[in-house]
């Protein structure tokens, strides 16, 4: 009886001396680990060796410092930067990377485990075409990013990022000024704000909020923008004649993605609004974007967009319009107006793109139309327009006569344009030129309009024909906005000759000019 428990009491013995003896091994190469922590940036090249066998990447680190802190290493990563061949779609660099290393959870793991891990300064760049068109595991970064942000860190932040979105067409810069990533299983969270160059000079806020494994990603990206700068995106859009002076946007963004694709995005827009100091007169033009919403789900070629009640404002003309478009993966967007809309508010903002004096004629001359139909077209940066207008009608100012009830189509490209000019029962206001105004039977024409030099455009009518009961006429003009020439040539038809005095030009020909004509 005394021997079995002699033998267990001895195996007890060892069984503890052996836990003491690797109690103390391990707490002596935890103390050697702890002491060689600090001289770690002198074997950086083992640490390069390792996450290239770990993850199929090569990249390079600049420089290196480590300490122990709480449960396990900390180590700063200085000038991280990943090598990848010519065919790879990311280039990938960053400042610096801050690690905590959660040493016991690592050992039971059997890899790397993160209790924080900070990036800073990242700079990457990539090419979403090569991305599109290579399929799984043929960019090791790629996968290698894919599994430590989403997979191995429990939680990451980022400071300062900036990324380059590649297309065939351009790149956009995004900036990321902080960033907050949290996993949990499937369950992929961040927040943080972000900045897109060419659009604001401010930061949005947004959170994306993702669920599945990392080839199958799906979820909710969130934006909401308030009181952003737009300047950089309207300076873009419309350039225009006139600086922008101030400009506040505000609006949010839905974007869903089904397996790594965004598959729909929802534009909500609030009051807006933008607001240009003109040239010459030293006034504001102030416009608004009071709501509406653009839709836009992927198609075959790109994405196919509608705009659903979009209100916008200028100079106290208001506009409501539906439209639907088409947008493709070279940059290139059609859109359509759905019903007619007035032209007001986009007459309003002809002082934003003529010179000198040319803008207050445009206001005087308060010209409006209903539009039936518009096509636009941005394509290879040039714009390109066909509409259909009617009841089309200008006031009369000054010398420049006035016309109502008009009807024309009108095409541009570029910066030329043309107007095909169709009325009948028109009233011509020229009572500042003639003694009274005319009632036209047939107006039919064609308005030419296109830069003659730099800053001045011109304005050319082209066999105008025009007819009434007391007047037929075959007319060509030409006005110059910038030096405010007017110039014009007219065939009459036969007329009696008692009507021709109420056809003289008082104001040109003078007073005693038209007396001795009408003694005559």
């Amino acid at each position: 009886m005394n021997r079995p428990l002699s033998v267990a009491a001895y195996i007890v013995k060892k069984l503890w001396l052996f836990c003491a003896i690797v109690l103390v091994l391990f707490a002596v190469l935890l103390s050697a680990l702890r002491y060689t922590l600090p001289y770690l940036d002198e074997e950086k090249q083992l640490i390069e060796d390792y996450l290239s066998a770990q993850y199929g990447i090569q990249l390079t680190i600049d420089s290196l410092s480590a300490a122990w802190q709480g449960t396990g290493p900390s180590i700063v990563l200085n000038g991280v930067e990943f090598q990848q061949n010519d065919l790879s779609p990311v280039e990938l660099k960053l400042e610096q990377v801050y690690v905590e290393v959660d040493f016991w959870q690592s050992l039971q793991q059997r890899e790397l485990s993160s209790k924080r891990f900070d990036l800073v300064g990242l700079h990457a760049r990539v090419d979403t075409q090569r991305m599109e068109k290579g399929s799984e595991g043929d960019f090791p970064i790629v996968e290698a990013l894919r599994s430590l942000f989403l997979d191995q860190l429990q939680s990451f932040s980022l400071l300062h990022g900036e990324v380059t979105l590649v297309t065939p067409a351009e790149e956009e810069v995004i900036e990321l000024s902080q960033l907050y990533w949290v996993n949990r299983d499937s369950r992929h969270q961040g927040r943080g704000e972000i900045r897109v160059q060419d659009i604001a000079n401010n930061s949005a806020a947004f959170v994306l909020d993702l669920h599945g494994g990392k080839s199958d990603l799906s979820g909710t990206l969130y934006v909401k923008g308030e009181s952003l700068d737009i300047s950089p995106w309207i300076s873009a859009l419309l350039p225009t004649r006139s600086p922008v002076e101030r400009s506040r946007g505000n609006f949010e963004v839905w974007a869903s993605l089904q397996n790594n694709h965004i598959d729909a995005v929802q534009v909500e827009f609030d009051d807006s609004d933008i607001a240009w100091r003109l040239a010459g007169d030293n006034n504001i033009l102030q416009s608004q974007i009071l709501g509406g919403s653009i839709q836009a789900l992927p198609s075959a070629d790109g994405w196919s967009v509608r705009v659903d009640q979009l209100i916008l404002q200028a100079d106290n003309n208001t506009l409501v319009t539906d439209l639907v478009g088409r947008l493709n993966g070279e940059g290139d967007l059609t859109i359509n107006t759905v019903k007619p809309i007035s032209l007001a508010p986009i007459m309003a903002l002809a002082p934003l793109f003529t010179e000198g004096n040319s803008g207050q004629l445009v206001k005087r001359l308060n010209p409006t139309a209903e539009l039936a139909t518009l096509q636009l077209q941005w394509q290879q940066e040039a714009l390109s327009v066909a509409a259909k207008i009617f009841d089309m009608h200008w006031n009369q100012s000054g010398k420049v006569p006035g016309l109502s009830a008009i009807d024309g189509e009108f095409f541009w490209h570029h910066d030329h344009g043309v107007l095909e000019l169709e009325a009948s029962d028109s009233e011509l206001s020229i009572n500042n030129l003639l003694p009274q105004n005319l009632t036209l039977d047939k107006i039919r024409g064609r308005a030419y309009l296109y830069p003659e030099s730099e800053g001045d455009w011109v304005l050319s009518l082209q066999n105008m024909q025009v007819e009434s009961e007391l007047l037929s006429f075959t007319q060509d003009i030409r006005y110059q906005f910038g030096s405010g020439v007017l110039s014009a040539a007219m065939d009459i038809e036969r007329m009696a000759l008692t009507d021709v005095p109420g056809f003289f030009p008082a104001a040109y020909m003078g007073e005693g000019t038209v007396n001795y004509l009408q003694r005559a």
